[in-house]
């Protein structure tokens, strides 16, 4: 009966733990699973260190550093290898089209946001206030909750933002220390008056770029930043309106 119990919590387990895989977005995810390393690191050497086997440990790590310092001599033929790994890659992009580094940039009094289109990973920094100089990236998550607060008194644009960044990294688990969530804070639809060069920022695109760039950048970012895809209201909204001031509206 124990077993039956047991198998039953483990595989209760696994299910949770791939449904949240699954709703997380991937740098969430990777940034988890580098602290749970760390953690399981830092656990091992306590174990080793507490039952007396810290030298084997040690004498591994040694072994390990020597055959690393016998693949120095290799270190020189790492250029070499670049080149013929940049040789055999595609060529993409042009000067108004796609990069393997194009990334879009939009921008609000406190926060400047920045989305690589190749990994969909999102990072910015603090323009003003408290927090001004910090990356986003670096800011646990109490600091960007005090930052919001700021930026909610201050400038709604800006908290705008920043809540679709928590909702990018952090899911929904930040809303649950978000006393003011709760409360019903509103959202603005990211319509506020744009610039062309503003537009072609958010679509991560060069000025001049032509109309089927556009047209392909803003579906490009709508595949990775819909709401029902894990991103916001409020980016979407941007984006829909950057695509629609440098092209206009569809009828």
């Amino acid at each position: 009966m124990a077993r039956v119990v047991i198998a039953a919590l483990v595989l209760l387990g696994i299910i949770m733990a791939v449904r949240w895989f699954a709703r997380t977005p991937a740098p969430a995810v990777a940034r988890i699973i580098r602290r749970l390393a760390v953690t399981l690191a830092i656990m091992v050497l306590i174990a080793f260190a507490a039952t007396g086997r810290l030298h084997w440990l040690i004498a591994l790590l040694g072994a390990l550093a020597a055959g690393l310092v016998r693949l120095f001599p290799l270190l020189r033929y790492v250029p070499l290898l670049k080149q013929l790994w940049a040789h055999f890659q595609p060529k993409t992009g042009s000067a108004s089209g796609p990069s393997s580094q194009q990334r879009s940039t939009v921008q609000a009094r406190f926060i400047r946001m920045w989305l690589d289109h190749a990994s969909g990973e999102m990072s910015g920094e603090v323009l003003d206030g408290k927090y001004k100089g910090r990356r986003l990236d670096d800011m646990a998550v109490d600091d960007l909750l005090g930052l919001l607060v700021e930026c909610r008194r201050a400038d709604q644009e800006s908290a705008d933002l920043l809540m679709a960044y928590l909702d990018r990294i952090h899911g929904d688990t930040w809303r649950e220390r978000d006393s003011a969530a709760d409360a019903g804070a509103k959202t603005s639809s990211g319509s506020g008056r744009m610039t062309r060069e503003e537009a072609y920022q958010v679509l991560g695109l060069e000025a001049g770029a032509g109309e089927q760039a556009i047209i392909e950048a803003h579906r490009r970012l709508m595949q990775k930043l819909h709401p029902d895809r894990g991103g916001s209201n409020y980016l979407a909204a941007k984006i829909n309106q950057a695509k629609d001031l440098l092209v206009g509206k569809k009828p």
